[in-house]
């Protein structure tokens, strides 16, 4: 699902602009208190690379995890990346394509289109959207071949 903005999530953008970043990552907190999937999202996102934040990448880990795990779309395609490059989760090439899967078929165009780019089936890749296809085309992809070393590098 993609998230609607919560009064919390807005408030906190417009604390934000106004440069009042304390009291937006505290309205986040709050909302995320209250099982706010896009503040934990937001505030996950904004932990792990203490982006007007403290720097705590394992708890901002743990705000997109349960994020995803309540349904989050954009939560689930930011956790497929942590779990591809192993930041503040273990790593996990199983784990990655499940997670960005489940974002896509929830709808979040950035996992759509990393589906598309990283499936070795370049045909089903250029289909016309199905919800079927996203879990079609997560299985052809090959770990081996994004981790291999370029020639000549």
């Amino acid at each position: 699902m993609i998230a609607r903005q919560s009064p919390k999530v807005a408030e906190a953008a417009q604390c934000d602009l106004s440069g009042n970043h304390a009291r937006a990552v505290s309205l986040l907190a709050e909302a995320c208190a209250h099982g706010d999937v896009e503040a934990m999202t937001r505030l996950g996102k904004r932990f792990l690379v203490a982006d007007d934040a403290p720097d705590r990448p394992t708890h901002g880990a743990e705000l997109i995890r349960t994020a995803a795990r309540l349904g989050g779309a954009e939560a689930a395609a930011q956790l497929a990346v942590l779990w591809a490059i192993g930041m503040s989760v273990d790593q996990s090439w199983d784990a990655a394509p499940a997670a960005l899967t489940f974002s896509a078929e929830r709808g979040w165009p950035a996992a759509q289109q990393q589906l598309r780019i990283l499936a070795a089936d370049r045909e089903l890749a250029a289909r016309e959207s199905d919800p079927a296809r996203w879990r079609q085309l997560a299985a052809t992809i090959d770990a081996g071949r994004w981790l291999a070393p370029l020639a000549g590098a």
